[in-house]
Protein backbone atom coordinates (compact mmCIF):
# COMPACT_ATOMS: atom_id res chain seq x y z
CA UNK A 1 0.00 0.00 0.00
CA UNK A 2 0.79 3.55 -0.79
CA UNK A 3 2.14 6.15 1.68
CA UNK A 4 -0.26 8.46 0.52
CA UNK A 5 -2.93 5.57 0.85
CA UNK A 6 -2.48 4.37 3.93
CA UNK A 7 -2.20 8.14 5.53
CA UNK A 8 -6.08 8.83 4.03
CA UNK A 9 -7.33 5.55 5.68
CA UNK A 10 -5.92 6.65 9.08
CA UNK A 11 -7.31 9.94 8.57
CA UNK A 12 -9.94 8.65 7.77
CA UNK A 13 -10.53 5.97 10.93
CA UNK A 14 -9.37 9.20 13.28
CA UNK A 15 -13.07 11.02 12.36
CA UNK A 16 -14.95 8.06 12.35
CA UNK A 17 -13.37 7.18 15.91
CA UNK A 18 -13.92 11.21 17.53
CA UNK A 19 -17.76 10.89 15.64
CA UNK A 20 -18.27 7.82 17.35
CA UNK A 21 -17.08 8.80 20.78
CA UNK A 22 -18.89 12.33 20.15
CA UNK A 23 -22.45 10.52 19.37
CA UNK A 24 -21.69 8.45 22.57
CA UNK A 25 -20.95 11.30 24.11
CA UNK A 26 -24.25 13.36 23.66
CA UNK A 27 -25.93 9.42 24.45
CA UNK A 28 -24.02 9.16 28.08
CA UNK A 29 -25.49 13.09 28.74
CA UNK A 30 -29.06 11.82 27.76
CA UNK A 31 -28.59 9.32 30.56
CA UNK A 32 -27.22 11.51 33.23
CA UNK A 33 -23.46 10.53 33.48
CA UNK A 34 -21.89 13.86 33.29
CA UNK A 35 -18.73 12.50 34.74
CA UNK A 36 -18.40 9.60 31.86
CA UNK A 37 -19.29 12.22 29.66
CA UNK A 38 -16.73 15.06 30.82
CA UNK A 39 -13.49 11.59 30.95
CA UNK A 40 -14.38 10.98 27.64
CA UNK A 41 -13.99 14.66 26.28
CA UNK A 42 -10.77 14.86 28.19
CA UNK A 43 -9.42 11.56 26.46
CA UNK A 44 -10.40 13.08 22.89
CA UNK A 45 -9.25 16.53 23.83
CA UNK A 46 -5.84 14.94 25.22
CA UNK A 47 -6.41 16.58 28.36
CA UNK A 48 -5.50 15.12 31.71
CA UNK A 49 -8.22 17.27 33.85
CA UNK A 50 -11.58 17.76 33.50
CA UNK A 51 -12.90 21.16 32.67
CA UNK A 52 -15.06 23.18 35.19
CA UNK A 53 -18.08 22.33 34.53
CA UNK A 54 -20.55 20.66 36.31
CA UNK A 55 -23.76 21.33 34.12
CA UNK A 56 -25.57 19.61 31.96
CA UNK A 57 -25.76 22.48 29.40
CA UNK A 58 -21.98 23.19 30.16
CA UNK A 59 -21.58 19.88 29.04
CA UNK A 60 -23.51 20.04 26.02
CA UNK A 61 -21.42 23.22 24.98
CA UNK A 62 -18.35 21.08 25.46
CA UNK A 63 -19.88 18.17 23.03
CA UNK A 64 -21.32 20.71 20.48
CA UNK A 65 -17.35 22.20 20.46
CA UNK A 66 -15.81 19.07 20.17
CA UNK A 67 -18.16 18.19 17.00
CA UNK A 68 -17.47 21.52 15.58
CA UNK A 69 -14.00 20.44 15.32
CA UNK A 70 -14.51 17.19 13.81
CA UNK A 71 -16.94 18.76 11.03
CA UNK A 72 -14.39 21.31 10.85
CA UNK A 73 -11.14 19.45 10.30
CA UNK A 74 -12.92 16.87 8.31
CA UNK A 75 -14.01 19.71 5.56
CA UNK A 76 -10.50 20.85 5.43
CA UNK A 77 -9.12 17.45 4.77
CA UNK A 78 -11.79 16.85 2.47
CA UNK A 79 -11.31 20.18 0.94
CA UNK A 80 -7.09 19.38 0.45
CA UNK A 81 -7.99 15.89 -1.05
CA UNK A 82 -10.51 17.41 -3.90
CA UNK A 83 -7.32 20.26 -4.41
CA UNK A 84 -5.24 17.27 -5.46
CA UNK A 85 -7.16 15.69 -7.27
CA UNK A 86 -8.16 18.82 -9.52
CA UNK A 87 -4.47 18.93 -9.60
CA UNK A 88 -3.95 15.61 -10.96
CA UNK A 89 -7.02 15.87 -13.70
CA UNK A 90 -5.79 19.45 -15.14
CA UNK A 91 -2.05 17.38 -15.39
CA UNK A 92 -3.40 14.65 -17.54
CA UNK A 93 -5.98 16.80 -19.32
CA UNK A 94 -3.42 19.89 -19.98
CA UNK A 95 -2.04 17.90 -23.27
CA UNK A 96 -5.24 17.89 -24.54
CA UNK A 97 -6.22 21.26 -24.60
CA UNK A 98 -7.22 22.76 -27.66
CA UNK A 99 -7.54 19.08 -29.10
CA UNK A 100 -10.96 16.79 -30.04
CA UNK A 101 -11.28 13.18 -29.92
CA UNK A 102 -11.69 11.74 -32.86
CA UNK A 103 -12.26 7.61 -33.67
CA UNK A 104 -11.54 5.39 -36.66
CA UNK A 105 -10.40 2.54 -37.90
CA UNK A 106 -10.21 0.07 -40.75
CA UNK A 107 -12.66 -1.20 -43.51
CA UNK A 108 -13.95 -4.40 -41.47
CA UNK A 109 -14.21 -2.85 -38.47
CA UNK A 110 -11.55 -5.55 -36.80
CA UNK A 111 -8.98 -2.29 -36.01
CA UNK A 112 -10.80 0.29 -34.17
CA UNK A 113 -8.51 3.35 -32.34
CA UNK A 114 -8.92 6.85 -30.94
CA UNK A 115 -6.45 9.73 -31.19
CA UNK A 116 -6.47 13.22 -30.04
CA UNK A 117 -5.40 16.11 -32.59
CA UNK A 118 -6.67 19.18 -33.91
CA UNK A 119 -10.26 19.48 -35.92
CA UNK A 120 -7.98 21.43 -38.55
CA UNK A 121 -5.61 18.67 -39.76
CA UNK A 122 -2.24 19.00 -41.05
CA UNK A 123 -1.45 15.97 -43.49
CA UNK A 124 1.53 14.47 -45.24
CA UNK A 125 1.42 13.14 -48.51
CA UNK A 126 4.31 11.43 -49.34
CA UNK A 127 5.54 10.20 -53.04
CA UNK A 128 8.03 7.73 -51.69
CA UNK A 129 7.38 4.32 -53.20
CA UNK A 130 5.42 2.66 -50.73
CA UNK A 131 2.81 5.99 -49.94
CA UNK A 132 2.42 6.12 -53.36
CA UNK A 133 1.35 2.78 -54.18
CA UNK A 134 -0.87 2.92 -50.76
CA UNK A 135 -1.85 6.37 -50.81
CA UNK A 136 -0.31 6.95 -47.54
CA UNK A 137 -1.53 10.25 -46.82
CA UNK A 138 -1.27 10.75 -43.18
CA UNK A 139 -0.86 13.48 -40.10
CA UNK A 140 1.41 12.67 -37.50
CA UNK A 141 0.56 12.47 -33.68
CA UNK A 142 2.27 11.95 -30.19
CA UNK A 143 2.10 8.18 -28.76
CA UNK A 144 0.32 9.19 -26.02
CA UNK A 145 -2.33 10.55 -27.64
CA UNK A 146 -3.16 7.71 -29.62
CA UNK A 147 -4.81 4.61 -28.53
CA UNK A 148 -6.06 1.52 -30.01
CA UNK A 149 -9.19 0.07 -28.78
CA UNK A 150 -10.01 -3.24 -30.57
CA UNK A 151 -8.10 -5.61 -33.10
CA UNK A 152 -4.25 -5.68 -31.73
CA UNK A 153 -4.25 -9.67 -32.41
CA UNK A 154 -5.79 -9.12 -36.06
CA UNK A 155 -2.86 -6.26 -37.05
CA UNK A 156 0.33 -7.32 -39.55
CA UNK A 157 3.40 -5.16 -40.20
CA UNK A 158 5.42 -4.97 -43.56
CA UNK A 159 8.65 -3.29 -43.35
CA UNK A 160 11.39 -2.79 -45.83
CA UNK A 161 14.74 -0.61 -46.67
CA UNK A 162 16.29 0.62 -43.20
CA UNK A 163 12.53 -1.18 -41.18
CA UNK A 164 12.18 1.82 -39.18
CA UNK A 165 8.88 2.57 -40.21
CA UNK A 166 6.06 0.31 -39.34
CA UNK A 167 3.36 -0.43 -41.72
CA UNK A 168 0.53 -1.82 -39.91
CA UNK A 169 -2.27 -2.82 -41.39
CA UNK A 170 -5.75 -5.35 -40.70
CA UNK A 171 -5.01 -8.77 -41.51
CA UNK A 172 -8.72 -9.34 -42.80
CA UNK A 173 -9.44 -6.08 -44.92
CA UNK A 174 -5.63 -5.07 -45.67
CA UNK A 175 -6.61 -1.59 -44.48
CA UNK A 176 -3.50 0.71 -43.26
CA UNK A 177 -6.24 3.50 -40.73
CA UNK A 178 -2.71 4.13 -38.78
CA UNK A 179 0.99 3.38 -39.00
CA UNK A 180 4.80 4.47 -37.34
CA UNK A 181 6.34 6.77 -39.40
CA UNK A 182 10.21 6.35 -40.28
CA UNK A 183 10.35 10.15 -39.28
CA UNK A 184 8.51 9.98 -36.34
CA UNK A 185 9.34 6.56 -34.77
CA UNK A 186 7.98 7.81 -31.17
CA UNK A 187 4.33 8.84 -32.69
CA UNK A 188 1.63 7.08 -35.38
CA UNK A 189 0.75 8.66 -38.56
CA UNK A 190 -2.78 8.78 -38.93
CA UNK A 191 -5.16 8.44 -42.33
CA UNK A 192 -7.34 11.17 -42.05
CA UNK A 193 -9.54 8.87 -44.81
CA UNK A 194 -10.16 6.31 -41.65
CA UNK A 195 -11.95 8.52 -39.24
CA UNK A 196 -15.26 8.41 -38.85
CA UNK A 197 -17.41 11.58 -39.44
CA UNK A 198 -17.95 14.66 -37.43
CA UNK A 199 -15.02 15.90 -35.88
CA UNK A 200 -12.59 16.82 -38.40
CA UNK A 201 -13.39 20.60 -39.28
CA UNK A 202 -10.30 21.39 -42.37
CA UNK A 203 -7.56 19.66 -44.19
CA UNK A 204 -4.61 21.19 -45.22
CA UNK A 205 -2.39 18.84 -46.93
CA UNK A 206 1.36 19.29 -47.52
CA UNK A 207 3.55 17.39 -50.12
CA UNK A 208 6.79 15.73 -49.29
CA UNK A 209 9.32 14.56 -51.30
CA UNK A 210 9.84 10.84 -50.08
CA UNK A 211 11.79 10.15 -53.32
CA UNK A 212 14.62 12.43 -51.19
CA UNK A 213 13.90 11.35 -47.59
CA UNK A 214 16.86 12.32 -46.27
CA UNK A 215 17.16 15.47 -47.44
CA UNK A 216 12.92 16.13 -46.78
CA UNK A 217 12.77 15.80 -43.50
CA UNK A 218 16.28 17.02 -42.09
CA UNK A 219 15.12 20.25 -44.09
CA UNK A 220 11.78 20.35 -42.61
CA UNK A 221 11.03 22.74 -39.66
CA UNK A 222 8.65 20.77 -37.55
CA UNK A 223 8.01 17.16 -39.16
CA UNK A 224 10.27 16.00 -35.67
CA UNK A 225 8.35 17.57 -33.43
CA UNK A 226 4.76 16.56 -34.31
CA UNK A 227 5.15 13.28 -32.45
CA UNK A 228 6.29 15.23 -29.07
CA UNK A 229 3.39 15.59 -26.96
Amino acid sequence: MEASSAITIQNKMNFQHRIESTCRCFSQLLNGGILVVLEQLCKNCGKIQFPEVDTYSGVLQLLKAELNNVVYSFTVFLAKKKSSQNLSVVSLSSEYRGLVKHTGGCHCGAIRFEVWASADLHVFNCNCSICTKKQNRHFIVPASRFKLLKGADNLTTYTFNTHRAQHTFCKTCGVQSFYTPRSNPDGYGIAPHCLDDGTVQTIVTEDINGKEWEKAVKEHKTIRDMSKP
